[in-house]
């Protein structure tokens, strides 16, 4: 399973992000990031995203093996049983999108896929979609949150998709 980039949410309601350690009144949303646990392909193998350090190499689409230059934590469903149903993680079953197992994304993570649609439409067989906009297909739906999660998100020299696997 492949992640990128997401979309960024025009109109927020409720309090879903605590970036900082200290809630200003603002609200936060993220795009990206995975759920500490899930494990991406590394230059170490799979590696849980959460054992990563700035510096280690992680496998893109585009570019093979590229620098980690940076990680971001956040944490997210501050308030899990009275999170917005529009925030609501999105829950890929294992062998949904060629997942060996289930994962759970931000509504808003970006998740390539590779599609002929895409190919006659685009003239490239992969697209990057929004997680929400999955759901109802193989399965894939929103789970009310239980409890704060915690996300780390790695960055690279440019924008990159790399390649994931669920959480154990």
């Amino acid at each position: 399973m492949m992640f990128g980039t997401g979309l960024k949410m025009r109109h927020q309601n409720h309090r879903t992000v605590e970036m900082t350690g200290a809630f200003d009144g603002g609200i936060a949303t993220l795009s990206h990031g995975l759920r500490v646990g899930t494990r991406v392909a590394s230059h170490l193998g799979w590696r849980a995203i959460d054992a990563l350090a700035v510096g280690d190499k992680v496998l893109t689409f585009d570019h093979g093996m590229q620098d980690v230059v940076e990680i971001r934590r956040a944490h997210v469903w501050l308030d899990a049983s009275d999170t917005a149903e529009v925030f609501w993680p999105v829950v890929v079953p294992a062998g949904a999108l060629g997942n060996r197992e289930d994962l759970t994304l931000l509504p808003d993570q970006g998740v390539m896929i590779e599609s002929d649609a895409a190919l006659d439409m685009l003239g490239d067989p992969f697209a990057i979609v929004t997680a929400h906009s999955l759901v109802g297909l193989r399965g894939i739906h929103r789970r009310q949150p239980k409890q704060r999660v915690e996300l780390v998100a790695v960055y690279f020299e440019h924008d990159e998709v790399i390649f994931a696997e669920g959480a154990h």
